[in-house]
């Protein structure tokens, strides 16, 4: 399969290592936590699961292991030391905790890793509220400072959800005087432990994107996920965007002036290719879209795994229904199909947080989009 698309970005294939983590985040995707019955992955099962898909895709990929927490996994080691066997390149992404202690850094560094990454979703109050425990906050930054020292490239990870707007813009602040290259803001997905937060309206979706391509120039990388219309918003030329006051805010707050130039155009960039193991052998196209397309043990792979393969890690687009089949950024954008399966069950219909879809109002069948500007919560810290 050719990777000769303009702006490609690479195949990720995110492996669960275990469910198990020390951590109980009111957002989190596995519903992981402190049980000894966790979900747990073998190595074995692992390594011959990425030479199928060696085998299947003739071309390499990039695996990131995550959980629950990575840093539980009693067998890491040895799985590090395999995936180079492979001539895999890989990162980890611990949870920020106690266990991704500084010889969790110093081994990942020494067996291969080539970055490692973990979470900063707020300042210490709202992270620590997210992450249920007083010291995350302290080990998120831990993390980073210890992983820069010993020369480990660091990505930090932040959640983008109504519970963390008005951080946003502080959380930039303090990655970039911890030296952070990559900054990857995760939109809020309605799912496991995560259906009890809410989601960002279409407009203020469209304010915090708009935001991003202003300030990306003054970090090396920054990258979004379940926010593919970061791509739309990026090549737009910045007149035809309407703003309102949260980007007033976000702007306000981190002293960044507006260029037009910051925009690039006919700068459109393919959608994120991945994969998802689960930590049962489960294959899904995100860990955010449980949709299963077979298991690590089927041989050959399933008709399913198959066809998503074929169309390059992605839904088709021509499948698409709804506005995010006519419009015309189905290609590089396509809308997040798992917060289309969040809200409507349905993987193929329009993500209703794009701006694109007409409802900028949010929806009101009780879903957890944002329902007004008057409870606007980034005002109160403004």
């Amino acid at each position: 399969m050719s990777d000769s698309r303009p702006h490609s970005p690479p195949v990720l294939v995110f492996v669960e290592l275990t469910r198990k983590c020390d951590l109980a985040c009111i957002h989190c995707r596995a519903s992981a936590g402190l049980d000894n019955n966790a979900g747990q992955m073998d190595r074995n099962r692992i390594i011959g699961f990425l030479e199928e898909l060696l085998n299947a895709r003739k071309q390499k990929f990039h695996v990131i292991y995550t959980g629950g927490n990575v840093a539980l996994y009693p067998d890491l080691t040895g799985l590090m030391q395999e995936t180079k066997k492979l001539g895999l390149s890989f990162s980890l992404s611990p949870s920020p905790s106690a266990a991704a202690s500084s010889q969790f850094i110093t081994d990942a560094w020494k067996h291969g890793s080539t970055s490692i990454s973990t979470s900063m979703d707020g300042l210490q109050n709202t992270h620590d509220r997210i992450r249920g425990d007083t010291s995350s906050f302290f080990h998120a930054t831990r993390i980073i400072s210890q992983s820069s020292r010993a020369g480990m490239p660091v990505q930090v990870n932040t959640l983008v959800a109504q519970e963390t707007l008005a951080d946003l813009p502080f959380v930039f602040r303090k990655i970039k005087s911890l030296n952070v290259p990559v900054w990857e803001l995760f939109f809020l997905i309605n799912t496991g432990r995560g259906i009890g937060m809410t989601d960002l309206r279409p407009d203020q979706m469209e304010d915090v994107l708009h935001w991003l391509v202003h300030i990306r120039k003054s970090i090396k990388f920054i990258r979004t996920v379940e926010a593919p219309f970061y791509s739309r918003v990026l090549s737009t030329p910045c007149s035809m965007i309407r703003t309102g006051p949260l980007f007033s805010y976000l702007t306000g707050i981190t002293n960044r002036r507006i260029s037009p130039d910051d925009h690039e155009r006919g700068g459109i960039r393919s959608r994120g290719r991945t994969l998802f193991v689960s930590s049962e052998g489960e294959i899904y196209p995100s860990g955010f879209l449980p949709i299963t397309l077979g298991n690590i043990d089927e041989a050959p792979f399933s008709k399913e795994f198959q066809e998503y393969i074929s169309h390059g890690f992605s839904i088709s687009p021509e499948k698409l229904e709804g506005a995010c089949g006519s419009c015309p950024y189905s290609v590089p954008c396509g809308g997040s199909r798992s917060r289309a399966y969040a809200y409507t069950g349905n993987p193929l219909e329009s993500d209703p947080a794009c701006i694109m879809t007409g409802l900028a109002g949010g929806i009101t069948n009780g879903f957890h989009l944002g329902r007004g500007a008057e409870n606007d919560g980034y005002k109160m810290r403004a």
